[in-house]
């Protein structure tokens, strides 16, 4: 009986070199797919975080629904804790709530991302001072607080949101708050005001911030001064604080 040959089918050798090659094409192709699937994902991310934010202005400052207001900046403070404009409108909504010790604890956060938010500082000032009884805010009428400034606001520039007069403890004069969006830009809005002062023949002192202008006003009116803070943003903010002094 004849050996049958067993016939070995010839050993392949690998070309080490080809299959680095292969490897390091199918890497850089994988790193420029995932980068581009990134960058397709990042503006949709930024797109609808714009959204939240824009939602979170109306809920404040024209539907003045301030639990809807905050319980959406939680959500969106549950995924991004440096989101600054959340912080902001956190803040303010607890305040509208007169949540006041968290509404001062979210302006502490604030400022710890944006040591310079003129906002933040204006709602602490506010917070800390001894003389606020802030558990007895009174709501202020737009037209009452206009009265007390040397000017009348123009509706048709600034749009009216809140007013509390802040009762002042042992027997010290109260603090009025107040905020406005204005229907301008901020250059405009800020060109608005220093016609009004000019118009009132008003000394006041101006600090650019980075986040806006803040204008400490010698009133008129029996030895009261305010300070006007115009914020940055979509819209531009107006906070006027009131202090009435002895």
């Amino acid at each position: 009986m004849e050996e049958q040959q067993i016939l070995e089918k010839p050993k392949r050798k690998i070309d080490f070199k080809l299959l680095g090659i292969i490897l390091l094409v199918v890497v850089v192709f994988s790193f420029y797919y995932f980068q581009d699937k990134l960058q397709r994902i990042e503006p949709k991310q930024i797109k609808e975080s714009n959204e939240l934010i824009n939602e979170l202005q109306i809920l404040a400052t024209r539907s003045h629904d301030y639990e809807q207001c905050l319980l959406k900046a939680n959500e969106i403070l549950a995924k991004d804790q440096s989101n600054k404009d959340a912080w902001q409108w956190k803040g303010a909504c607890e305040f509208g709530l007169r949540k006041f010790s968290d509404s001062k604890t979210s302006f502490e956060k604030l400022l710890t991302l944006d040591p310079q938010n003129a906002g933040a500082k204006n709602y602490l000032e506010i917070l800390n001072d001894p003389r606020s009884n802030l558990t007895s805010l009174i709501d202020v009428s737009e037209q009452d607080f206009g009265a007390k400034l040397d000017f009348i606001p123009d509706s048709s520039i600034l749009a009216f949101v809140q007013a509390y007069e802040i009762p002042a403890k042992e027997n010290q004069l109260p603090i009025i708050f107040s905020r406005y969006n204005s229907l301008k830009n901020f250059n405009e809005t800020v060109s608005y005001f220093e016609a009004q002062f000019k118009k009132a023949e008003l000394k006041f002192n101006l600090a650019q911030q980075k986040n806006g202008n803040v204008y400490d006003v010698i009133s008129k009116k029996a030895a009261i001064e305010y300070n006007i803070f115009v914020v940055k943003g979509s819209p531009v903010n107006i906070q006027i604080i009131i202090f009435e002094k002895k």
